[in-house]
């Protein structure tokens, strides 16, 4: 049996090995609000100052940090701070000061993703803590969705960050033309998943929606206004910005758009430069639509934003020009080349940062080498990934809080 210690022993013998001299904890006296005398620790009481501060400077302090710090890090250290971070408005108000980045995969059928922060002069990019182990479709305010690698007719949305799941009602019928999109509508806050596919013996194509969390089935949206030779554009990748998802391809004279609240199904005509066979890009720029053009073997693009997507109204916004940087962007891009391409061609990867910078990539190394250019500031940043083998593919994806249920 151990020989017996008196309490407070073992940080004596613990100092006399170290050679250090113990320290004491001197207790002060303090007087509680109801009046009780007690003796407490400075340090603790000063531990109690820190954790006591105003709910409100708390909560705003807290709205600076990055979200995995929050969740991982951040919700642990008291009860107070739990509650800050758990409570559905701060949520909401720490995604409304988010900088969107980029989400890449290399290989659509790899299970890794990527995350390209590009809200410094200095693009960081870092493996994403999450397995994807179905093919990824689509995010929304930091909500990612994809498909279950069993049952393709199952979905799933996760948090990548706080690692939550929900699994959709199975949807109707799946072939290799049907395509998804999540959206979120303005006025309700409500998540929707849209999807689409064509009954290959009829030629009859299909829309339908479900609401996540609260629809128990899939429901067909009406397309009859649409002409049937219009609906083919369906079986297209859509986009999705500020409540509406969009069906747009550079090659045709129309597109369409889902208003993700009211579920109606609208036809335009694309913008001129697109009917005039200039080079064309639609991406999402924030919570609008955008189209990208330029002139063959030009670095000068305009930019065009869709207004009123209820209309079809668009809107010139600017122009910027990377003629200037031309030698330093061909050298970065085509480095890999023992002989390079005479012309250097860019190709519109997407808006990140609430629209603020374009990234770039190349045609013939799509994928490797990326360029990420502040039309604000006019900073230009390149950057690199690792090459893999297959198509990459792009999403604009925000680190959040939010919860898919």
């Amino acid at each position: 049996m151990p020989p017996y210690k008196k309490r407070g022993s073992w940080k004596l013998n613990e100092a006399r090995q170290r050679n250090q001299p113990m320290r004491s904890c001197r207790r002060v006296t303090e007087v509680t609000n109801a009046g009780k005398v007690q003796r407490v620790c400075p340090d603790r009481r000063m531990e109690n100052k820190t954790l006591s501060l105003p709910k409100e400077l708390m909560f705003n302090i807290l709205l600076l940090l990055p979200a995995d710090v929050l969740y991982n890090i951040m919700r642990y250290m008291c009860s107070q701070w739990h509650k800050i971070i758990c409570d559905p408005v701060f949520i909401k108000a720490h995604l409304l000061r988010a900088n969107a980045g980029l989400f890449i995969q290399h290989n659509r059928s790899s299970p890794d993703g990527y995350y390209a922060d590009t809200s410094t002069g200095d693009v960081t990019v870092e493996r994403i803590n999450f397995k994807f182990p179905g093919e990824v479709w689509a995010s929304c305010d930091g909500l990612v969705l994809f498909s279950d690698p069993k049952d393709r007719k199952i979905l799933h949305l996760v948090n990548p960050i706080t690692k939550q799941q929900f699994t959709l009602p199975p949807f109707k019928q799946y072939y290799s033309g049907s395509n998804f999109m999540l959206g979120r509508a303005c006025s309700t806050g409500e998540y929707k998943v849209v999807g689409t596919y064509v009954c290959m013996e009829y030629g009859v194509y299909h829309c339908l929606i479900v609401t996540v969390g609260k629809d128990v089935a899939w429901r067909e949206i009406d397309l009859q206004p649409i002409s049937l030779d219009r609906q083919a554009i369906l079986m297209q990748r859509p986009l999705s910005a500020g409540g509406f998802i969009f069906w747009v391809v550079d090659c045709r004279e129309n597109f369409l758009t889902l208003d993700v609240e009211a579920e109606v199904v609208r036809d335009f005509p694309v913008p001129k430069p697109c009917r005039i066979g200039w080079p064309t890009s639609y991406k999402e720029k924030g919570n609008s639509l955008s189209c990208l053009f330029w002139k063959s073997k030009t670095l000068a693009f305009g930019v065009l934003v869709l207004a009123d997507p209820r209309r079809g109204k668009w809107e010139n916004l600017y122009k910027f020009d990377l003629e200037g940087k031309r030698h330093v962007i061909r050298s970065f891009i085509y480095k890999y080349y023992d002989s390079p391409p005479r012309f250097l061609y860019l190709r519109p990867v997407a808006w990140v940062n609430n629209g603020e910078v374009v990234v770039f990539t190349t045609y013939c190394l799509a994928g490797v080498s990326y360029v990420a250019h502040n039309v604000e500031t006019g900073e230009t940043s390149l950057f690199d990934m690792c090459k893999e083998k297959g198509a990459p593919f792009w999403l604009v994806h925000v680190n959040s809080l939010v919860k898919p249920y």
